[in-house]
């Protein structure tokens, strides 16, 4: 479910098209309209050292940060939030989510 979290843009000024990985073919934007929208983010994980996977909720708000990767673009967005399991009370992550797992409060 999360993308590649080391390669993200440091500041949302570096957000835009012309933000490109040219070795991994990773295209970064910003977009203000789903910027601090309530949502939800649905995936999962291989769990290291098994041939299991693992489901992952996330709840949280849409940063407006964004990338594509190859052609065709396989979509991400990035999700300031928390685990729905993670009961820590630690701060928010920042996740990356495969776009047509992430899930408005505001859209039904």
């Amino acid at each position: 479910m999360s993308g590649p979290e080391g390669e993200r843009p440091e500041d949302l000024d570096d957000a835009t098209p012309e933000a490109v990985d040219e070795d991994e073919d990773v295209r970064y934007f910003f977009d203000e309209s789903l910027m601090g929208r309530p949502c939800t983010c649905e995936g999962g994980a291989q769990i290291e050292g098994t041939d299991y996977a693992g489901r992952v909720t996330y709840r949280g708000v849409a940063t407006g940060r964004r990338f594509e990767q190859g052609d065709p673009a396989w979509r991400w967005l990035e999700l300031a939030g928390r685990s729905i399991d993670d009961h820590s009370g630690q701060g928010a992550q920042l996740v990356w989510c495969e776009e047509s797992f992430v899930f408005f409060d505001d859209e039904e």
